[in-house]
């Protein structure tokens, strides 16, 4: 019998069955754009778990032995596709060290010391400027074609972003008097756009759930000195029930459940339409941080939120185009 990864057997089950017809609720669970929706979701819920639980729980404790959870989920479901890539991995294993490094440590590390200091709202909204940062650092280092719409597209959301961490506040600038949390956010930001930018030159073609693991592997060993750091000189990690609860979500729904839901959406509609539904993490965010934090939602995010969508969608959208 054929091997299937777990990927495989739900792209396997949602195949149409043509003897059958399928109830209108079945075909919306079994839809790739309800599995990138709810990715998206979930992925946004856990700026609230990481914001909620912040004077809990440590960030970098949390991201590491959310990673370590991660990894041993990763290594059930795909070891046998491990073992058949291991060679392939092992001779591009400083590739996958930066990737490790770019994603783990710099995008998921920033994000988690981030937000103990700034609201999930800016959180979610700053996240919205990946698909701009990809295009510019695609520019920076492949010299890919930035159109002169992308261009204006850039700095309209570049502006949006000054809207969000400056509060629409001129003093700000002056006083140079920035959240920490959101140029934290910004530096994971760069992680993300950065890994993003090289996974797609530099990622070897293999299975999903291989490179996956490879990947966490590698951030986990840059991530453990700066674990031990913090433990011995900030605060220890304390495996109390918010911990444990936060770990157990961020660990599977986050960094395995979503992750699988986004590969299966991409298999079966292309990697184009889904990509399309990241922009769906900020109004999450903003919903579920109000809901469950009561944060506010102010003026200046309404700018920032129409500075920053009005720039995406002219640097991803339109301006490829041209």
């Amino acid at each position: 019998m054929q091997d299937l990864s777990v990927v495989d057997l739900i792209v396997k089950m949602a195949q149409p069955n043509p003897d059958s017809r399928q109830l209108p609720l079945r075909r919306l669970v079994l839809s790739p754009y309800f599995s990138a929706a709810i990715a998206m979701l979930l992925w946004a819920f856990s700026f609230v778990v990481i914001r909620g639980t912040h004077e809990m729980v440590p960030p970098i404790g949390l991201n590491f032995w959310r990673s370590c959870l991660a990894l041993l989920l990763l290594l059930a479901m795909g070891f046998s596709h491990l073992r058949l890539e291991m060679r392939a991995i092992l001779n591009q294993w400083k590739t996958f060290f930066l990737l490790g490094f770019l994603l783990v440590l710099i995008g998921n590390t920033a994000m988690f010391v981030g937000l103990q200091s700034t609201t999930a709202i800016n959180g979610g909204l700053l996240n919205s400027m990946g698909p701009v940062v990809i295009v510019v650092f695609s520019w920076l280092l492949f010299r890919e074609t930035v159109t002169p719409l992308q261009m204006l597209g850039i700095l309209t959301s570049l502006a949006g972003v000054i809207i969000l961490i400056t509060r629409a506040d001129t003093t700000v600038l002056t006083a140079l008097d920035f959240n920490r949390g959101d140029l934290w956010f910004l530096v994971a930001v760069i992680g993300w756009a950065l890994y993003a930018v090289l996974i797609r030159r530099t990622a070897p073609t293999m299975h999903s759930l291989a490179f996956m693991t490879a990947v966490t592997l590698c951030g986990i060993v840059f991530l453990f000195p700066l674990y031990l750091w913090e433990s011995l000189t900030q605060r220890p990690t304390e495996f109390n029930a918010p911990t444990v609860l936060s770990i157990i979500y961020l660990g599977l729904f986050t960094a395995v459940f979503a992750i699988l839901l986004w590969t299966r959406a991409i298999r079966m509609i292309g990697a184009n339409n889904v990509g399309l539904f990241i922009h769906l993490v900020p109004v999450f965010s903003v919903i579920l941080a109000i809901i469950f934090l009561g944060e506010v939602l102010r003026g200046f995010h309404l700018i920032g939120i129409a500075l920053i969508a009005i720039g995406i969608y002219l640097t991803t959208v339109i301006g490829s185009k041209v």
